[in-house]
C-alpha cells in the first residue's frame, strides 16, 4: 500500500479535551475493552497505546455512538490456527439523547464477525465491552477531531477481506442501520 506504516508504528491521537455536547457524551459513554485470554497467548496492545475511534449521528430518532477498534492481527479463538492481518470490531451505543442532562443508554449493538468458508462456521468473535469493572480505557478520538490526512487513510485503506472501516464515510450509516435495536420487532 503507498503511503502505508507499519502497524506498530501507529502513534495514536491522545483523547482531545472535548469541545461538543457529542464529544462529551462520547466520553462519558466509552467502553473499556475487557481483558480476557491466556496471559501467554502473545495478544498485547502497541508499545505506543492503544486507541478508540468514535463517530456519533442522530439515526431514526436516537443518538448513536460507533466506538470502534483496529486489530492488527485478529484470531477468532484459541481453537483456530489460523487468523487473518487486520481486523475491526466496534460497538454501537444508542441513547436518547446527547444534550439533556442525563443522557439515557437506550440500548448496545456489539459487532460480530462470522468465520465462514465453504459453508462452514470457523467461529463467532465478538466485541466484549465492559463499563462495570476491569478493562482498559483507551484514548478516544472522534471523527470530526481526526486530521484530514487520518480521515483520507481510514476513507481510502483497503486492509483487505472482511477488515472494514466501520465508522469512514463509506460504511458509517450501513453500520448504523445494521446495529439498528429495532430492526428484527413488528409493531
Amino acid at each position: 500500500m503507498a503511503g502505508s506504516i507499519v502497524h506498530d508504528k501507529v502513534q495514536p491521537f491522545a483523547q482531545p479535551v472535548p469541545a461538543t455536547v457529542s464529544e462529551t457524551v462520547a466520553i462519558t459513554f466509552k467502553p473499556r475493552l475487557k481483558g480476557t485470554g491466556s496471559p501467554s497467548g502473545g495478544c498485547k496492545g502497541s508499545h505506543l497505546g492503544s486507541q478508540i475511534y468514535g463517530r456519533a449521528a442522530w439515526h431514526k430518532g436516537l443518538w448513536a455512538i460507533i466506538y470502534a477498534w483496529y486489530f492488527p492481527k485478529d484470531r477468532p479463538s484459541w481453537l483456530f490456527t489460523e487468523g487473518q492481518r487486520h481486523d475491526w470490531a466496534n460497538v454501537v451505543v444508542w441513547l436518547d439523547n446527547p444534550a439533556v442532562e442525563n443522557p439515557a443508554m437506550i440500548g448496545v449493538s456489539p459487532s460480530s464477525i462470522n468465520y465462514l468458508e465453504d459453508g462452514n462456521n470457523h467461529g463467532l468473535h465478538t466485541v466484549d465491552i465492559t463499563w462495570k469493572s476491569g478493562g482498559e480505557f483507551q484514548d478516544l478520538i472522534m471523527w470530526e477531531q481526526l486530521t484530514d490526512s487520518a480521515h483520507v487513510a481510514l476513507n481510502n485503506t483497503d486492509f483487505g477481506g472482511r477488515a472494514k472501516v466501520p465508522f469512514n464515510d463509506a460504511d458509517f450509516n450501513l453500520n448504523l442501520q445494521n446495529a439498528w435495536l429495532y430492526k428484527m420487532c413488528s409493531f
